[in-house]
């Protein structure tokens, strides 16, 4: 809440009836037959790569991989695809600023500083700025959380919340 913002959608911030309603509507989004061909659609290149590097027996450097698959999985559920022509310019940019605002996850405090708190703002502005656009082209493929969300009636504001988290989870 203190990231983004009061009365926000994030599910991690609700109590009671509202986050029970919340989690309600996102588990039909959640439910193999929608996740299991968004994670196809997102890692089969990566996959089919790494795979034949192993059979010629070539080394492969596995954090390499796992971080390309989640930049990858993350860029696909904001609606962000292969077939975005700026999509290789976008899987770093997304790991970038989700490490970003993660750095200020701590275990031993759960309040940041003020300085931290418009940093990590900041770094949520960028965010959001970089997703929204994508939320207005999510029909073009069924494939992606936002894509589901608009199919639900979320407007872009009703789910910013969530789709930052989301990423910041992946």
């Amino acid at each position: 809440t203190m990231l983004t913002g009061e009365g926000s959608q994030a599910l991690f911030n609700m109590q009671g009836d509202a986050h029970h309603d919340f989690k309600f509507k996102l588990l039909a989004i959640f439910q193999p037959e929608f996740i299991d061909p968004m994670v196809g659609e997102a890692l089969n290149e990566e996959v089919a790569t790494i795979t034949k590097l192993l059979q010629k027996g070539e080394t492969v450097d596995i954090a390499a991989f796992i971080r390309r698959c989640t930049a990858r999985m993350t860029c696909q559920m904001l609606g962000i695809t292969a077939r975005d022509e700026q999509y290789l310019a976008r899987l770093p940019k997304v790991a970038e600023l989700s490490d970003r605002i993660t750095a200020f996850i701590n275990i031993a405090s759960y309040k940041l500083t003020d300085k931290q708190l418009a940093v990590a703002r900041s770094y949520y502005a960028e965010l959001i700025d970089l997703i929204e656009p994508y939320y207005g082209k999510a029909g073009k493929n069924d494939h992606t959380v936002i894509a589901q969300l608009q199919k639900r009636g979320f407007s872009f504001e009703d789910a910013k919340a969530l789709l930052v988290i989301l990423m910041i989870e992946g």
